[in-house]
């Protein structure tokens, strides 16, 4: 369904305040990247309508919920505010096991998960020009 007007107004108070912490980075040399965090409610579509979707629904009521839409939304204000992005939802559903990327009692990512997006994101900073790859045999320290 469509957001409420209450989610609307978030979203334009979301994008004023990447917009301020853009200029801030400018203001000192930088540039903003923003990461959209992978979550373990969205590693599936069945993992998101029982855990998010379903305790909400009610006989009668079935919810139209889009688990992308928080990242296709946070995509646009981004592109708008030429700030470069990553959701990292889409990565880690792509990986081979998504489950094993998060830890089984909770929600946080496991080491693979962690690796995961860390690749993820280096790849998005090489791509915008904010980082060098690294050299094949390179030290790391």
């Amino acid at each position: 369904g469509r957001p409420s007007s209450e989610v609307d107004r978030a979203w334009l108070v979301q994008r004023e305040l990447l917009a301020a912490i853009r200029d801030r980075m400018v203001e000192r040399g930088g540039r903003l990247l923003v990461v959209f965090v992978a979550i373990k409610e969205a590693r599936s579509e069945e993992a998101f309508r029982k855990t998010v979707v379903a305790p909400f629904e009610r006989p009668g009521l079935a919810l139209d919920v889009d688990r992308d839409r928080p990242g296709r939304r946070l995509q646009v204000i981004c592109d708008e505010l030429d700030v470069p992005f990553v959701d990292l939802n889409p990565v880690f559903r792509s990986h081979e096991q998504p489950d094993g990327l998060f830890l089984r009692r909770n929600g946080h990512w496991s080491v693979a998960g962690h690796a995961l997006a860390a690749e993820a994101v280096a790849r998005r900073l090489t791509e915008c020009g904010l980082a060098v790859p690294r050299q094949p045999g390179a030290i790391s320290r």
